[in-house]
Formats: structure tokens, C-alpha cells, sequence
């Protein structure tokens, strides 16, 4: 009597497997794949994404100027890192950002930021790039973008001369939803 109910549970396992491979399959030719935010890199996009969290990224090389916009999180390699960076877009090709305290302004107009966080310091007492109380301003140029962290006051991005704009055509992806973090509330989450 057990066997034909030990048979249905093994064609069930089996078709599970099957779906999840299948699923697996799709998903990686559909550009998408999982990929992971090394813990040991510091933490300049938290609370977005977090050291040690996984996500699931859209990959695809080659975007056009009008796939960009402003507040999107890409990744993209930068020389003298080892490893995928992530940032936001603050500004695009053309436009002009300057930073004032805490405040950004693209093209004169200041811009909201949500997702953007502080440590709590002036930043105008600081020495570095990271949090500094005046960036530009600058202007853009064809191909490139101003990208930030959203943990401004660690975050070493386009405000830090010797990081500069980034490449459009380095962008190698763009986040889309978390898959795994320590914190389990915010598995399933968007990446916006």
C-alpha cells in the first residue's frame, strides 16, 4: 500500500526539480543571475544593500544613454578595484551636479534623495571626498555619469576626484530585487 504513495512523492520531487532547473535555465538566458555583495568591501549603498547581502542583477552590457536614468543602481568595474562596484546614478551625460552640505542639485535644481543616508558629522569638517560640504559644480561630460553611494558619509564615489565619472559603457548590470540578507525582512525587496 505505501509504495504507490512513495511513487507519487518521488514524481512530485522529481517535477520540482525539473521546474527549478528549468526555471534556473530561463533565468540565466534572460540576462538575469544572482550575485553577491562581498561582505569585506564596506558598506557605501547600505541600507539598500547591505555587505554580505545577495541579489538577483540584471546583466547586460551596452546601454544607451535613454536606458539611464537618474536614481538607478548599476554596477560597473573601476580600475584599482578588484571587484564590481555599486553605485547610484545622481547625474547624467550633459547635466551639471554640484553638492551643497547635504543637498544635490542637478542642473540648479536640488534633487530628493530618499535612499540617501548620514553618518551625522558636519560634513564640512572632514578631509576627504567622502561627505564633502562642496562638490562642483561640475559638469557631466558625453558617455559618463556622476554616481553616489547612498551611505554618503563611506562612500568613495564621483565626489573623490581620482574616482571620477563612470563609464556608460562599463556598466556591466543593474540590481533588481534582493534574494538573501542577514536581515530577513528584506529578502524579496526591490532594489530602487
Amino acid at each position: 500500500m505505501k509504495k504507490p504513495s512513495m511513487n507519487k512523492a518521488l514524481r512530485i520531487l522529481f517535477l520540482t526539480v525539473v521546474v527549478i532547473v528549468v526555471l534556473f535555465i530561463l533565468v540565466r538566458f534572460a540576462g538575469y543571475r544572482p550575485m553577491k555583495y562581498p561582505a569585506d568591501v564596506g558598506n557605501s549603498m547600505h541600507p539598500t544593500i547591505s555587505p554580505g547581502d545577495t541579489w538577483l542583477c540584471r546583466v547586460k552590457r551596452g546601454y544607451a544613454p535613454e536606458d539611464l536614468k537618474r536614481g538607478m543602481v548599476i554596477i560597473f568595474p573601476k580600475d584599482n578595484f578588484g571587484f564590481l562596484l555599486t553605485k547610484r546614478i545622481i547625474a547624467l551625460e550633459d547635466q551639471t551636479v554640484e553638492i551643497k552640505g547635504r543637498a544635490t542639485f542637478v542642473d540648479g535644481k536640488e534633487i530628493a534623495e530618499p535612499y540617501a543616508v548620514f553618518s551625522g558629522e558636519d560634513p564640512s569638517k572632514t578631509d576627504s571626498p567622502r561627505g564633502t560640504a562642496t562638490t562642483g559644480p561640475a559638469k557631466v561630460p558625453p558617455g559618463k555619469l556622476f554616481v553616489m553611494g547612498d551611505n554618503r558619509d563611506n562612500s568613495i564615489d564621483s565626489r573623490d576626484p581620482e574616482f571620477g565619472f563612470v563609464d556608460v559603457k562599463d556598466i556591466a548590470g543593474q540590481p533588481i530585487m534582493i534574494l538573501w540578507a542577514k536581515d530577513k525582512s528584506r529578502i524579496g525587496r526591490g532594489i530602487r
